[in-house]
């Protein structure tokens, strides 16, 4: 993923130029409020102008169902015509490619701009559909994807459109995340410290497991700290906690000793009698919360001990705030990691998101090496995968990099959600054959196709080292049924031990190791 062919590398003179932005502000009305995408995406923008391109500017605003002017980018343009001092014409278009887009297109001269309505008006957008990836391409000969924000999503006009362009490349946006993500996650400078925290344990299953392999410090705070400290068996009150998840988390504890990382908790906490800034307040330690109280924060014992943890770091990233920072009351957590991190002389990486905004929103936005600008695109970076969005872009070695993410390949083992809906990169699996004789089920992705009959090369798989023992579990089914997994040339063969797993067609929710741990899961939608 790393060393994308950028803007640097191609001459963009008289060429019509798409270039995917993240324009997905807060708007007040027809007011902005926050700028920070758009100057964010201002250096790729100047350069194409500066080299006499057609910039045709496009992103998606909210999630709109259709057409709908309250998520109309014409404020966007406003704006940036202003920060870029020269026009940015609108072109209103409730497809977005429609006879007003292709007019302003046609008539654009070298280093015009237009801006594209939101691209979510066209309801394939978000499915990836041929029929709006062609329009884009249409209207372009160059593509330049710019929106980190959206890399974790396979959608038109950031995967889609580059099957139909000759050149597909990387802005300046997209190169630095890239660059500093990447850097921080497969080649950081030590001692590496990473800070997680937000609500939920089950969000960043996959972040904790990977980052354990290549930190020196894992720093975990936020609502997601209680489970763990429920895990060691403390008394967490009302706290937020999800109990499915308390082995794993001392599943994740053994781990760090064994790997001899520093795994730092909590060791004391603000509560609250009531969720609001307004609570009575008191600060107790890790494992005391009463009844009838809950954790919002970490309490001052907490701060000092994360602060002296990045004191002599070399890279540091954090992703997700320590409390409940909307809150002044139990903003001083999340105010003193911030802090510690302004102080370090450590290159300081914000995963985007919550930790982003508070960063922002108390004052240390300047003091960071750099902000991502994708909360859950930088989340899906540290864990460990790829991202669909930069996929499509051919090396500067001259290779084509095949796309790996949401919309492609068969089988990809993770840690996932125990619910199992929509694992292993939401890709549709189908059952495309069953032997009941043998208790085996053939597991491809092309509906009505048998293995036997699947091609690799159409399919473009994806055939992992699998174990050959694990447990699945099928929809309408409590309990998991031990199993055979065995890789094909084209799929899976799954011999399940117990017979009656096969009686009831539906999807395989999960699968297990045989320790019980969740490995992966995704969709079985027919059954022959």
């Amino acid at each position: 993923m790393l060393n994308k062919k950028s803007i640097d590398d191609i001459n963009v003179k008289g060429k019509r130029v798409l270039c995917r932005c993240d324009f997905n502000v807060p708007l007040d009305g027809s007011r902005i409020t926050d700028e920070t995408r758009l100057v964010a995406a201002l250096p790729t923008i100047k350069k194409l102008i500066a080299d006499g391109g057609k910039v045709i500017l496009c992103s998606h605003l909210g999630k709109p169902k259709g057409p709908d002017a309250a998520f109309s980018l014409a404020p966007v343009a406003k704006r940036l015509s202003e920060l870029l001092g020269q026009e940015v014409k609108f072109a209103a278009d409730d497809t977005v490619v429609g006879d007003n887009a292709r007019a302003a297109v046609a008539a654009m001269n070298d280093g015009d701009v237009i801006l594209l309505e939101n691209t979510r008006f066209r309801p394939e957008e978000t499915k990836n559909g041929e029929a709006f990836s062609k329009d884009l391409a249409s209207i372009a000969d160059v593509f330049v994807n710019d929106a980190f924000g959206t890399a974790h999503r396979a959608h038109c006009s950031n995967v889609g459109v580059t099957k139909y362009v000759d050149t597909a490349v990387v802005g300046y946006l997209m190169q630095k995340e890239i660059d500093f993500l990447g850097n921080a996650v497969n080649n950081p400078e030590r001692p590496f410290v990473a800070i997680l925290g937000g609500a939920k344990v089950s969000s960043k299953i996959s972040v904790i497991n990977n980052l354990l392999d290549k930190v020196d410090t894992l720093i975990i705070g936020g609502g997601m700290s209680y489970t763990f400290s429920k895990a060691m068996g403390g008394h967490i009150g009302t706290s937020l906690c999800e109990d499915d998840y308390l082995q794993y988390a001392l599943d994740m504890m053994k781990k760090a000793e064994d790997k001899g990382v520093k795994l730092l908790l909590p060791v004391d906490n603000r509560i609250g009698d009531n969720f609001s800034n307004d609570c009575n307040i008191q600060v107790v330690k890790r494992g005391e919360i009463p009844d009838g109280w809950e954790g919002m924060d970490i309490g001052p014992e907490t701060e000092k001990l994360f602060a002296d943890a990045v004191k002599d770091a070399k890279t540091v990233v954090w992703n997700g705030p320590m409390g409940c920072f909307e809150m002044p009351n139990f903003a001083h957590g999340t105010e003193a990691v911030a802090k510690a991190l302004a102080e370090t002389d450590a290159t300081t990486i914000i995963g985007g998101g919550d930790s982003a905004a508070a960063v922002n929103i108390l004052g240390y936005g300047d003091k960071m090496t750099h902000i991502s600008t994708g909360g859950g695109a930088s989340l899906e970076f540290l864990e460990g995968k790829e991202l669909p969005g930069p996929g499509p872009i051919v090396l500067r070695t001259g290779r084509t990099e095949k796309p790996i993410g949401r919309h492609n390949g068969l089988w990809r083992f993770t840690e996932g959600q125990r619910q199992g809906i929509g694992i292993c990169w939401k890709v549709p699996l189908y059952v495309t054959g069953k032997d009941p004789s043998s208790n085996t089920l053939f597991v491809g992705q092309k509906e009505d196709t048998f293995i036997r009959e699947a091609d690799i090369s159409d399919l473009n798989l994806m055939v992992p080292r699998l174990p050959e023992r694990a447990l699945i579990r099928l929809r309408y089914h409590q309990q998991p049924s031990p199993a055979t997994i065995t890789p094909t040339e084209t799929g899976i063969r799954i011999t399940l031990d117990t017979p009656a797993a096969l009686s009831a067609p539906g999807q395989i929710a999960a699968v297990y190791d045989p320790a019980g741990r969740i490995l992966a899961g995704g969709f079985i939608t027919k059954l022959f």
